[in-house]
């Protein structure tokens, strides 16, 4: 059965954050988790909050992933519209750059 007390709280308002792509929203929730940690009793972490703990780290890697796998691919696209080099029969480097070509962004 799900515990209602503040870090099981916090830890799922964590969650959904990272589901939605809000990562704004994640430093004044570490702030509250830490506030609520330090002034629970005791310094055992119980399992349920272990576990949340986990599955955020698992959702923030992802993210993380994700992040990194976009950028690249927006590292490719840049590269592409500037031009590519491609070589002839001869092993010599032939650049190929666009000619008067811009790229457009969509909304």
């Amino acid at each position: 059965m799900p515990r209602n007390d503040p870090p099981d709280a916090i830890l799922d308002a964590m969650h959904r954050a990272v589901r939605a792509g809000d990562l704004a929203a994640l430093a004044p929730l570490c702030d509250a988790l830490e506030t609520a940690l330090d002034e629970s009793p005791g310094r055992a972490v119980p399992d349920g909050l272990r576990a949340r703990a986990e599955r955020n780290l698992a959702c923030l890697d992802a993210a993380a992933r994700g992040l990194r796998a976009a950028r690249r691919r927006v590292e490719e696209v840049t590269a592409a519209a500037r031009g590519l080099d491609t070589y002839d029969a001869g092993g010599r480097r032939r650049p190929i750059r666009p000619e008067g070509t811009v790229l457009h962004r969509r909304a």
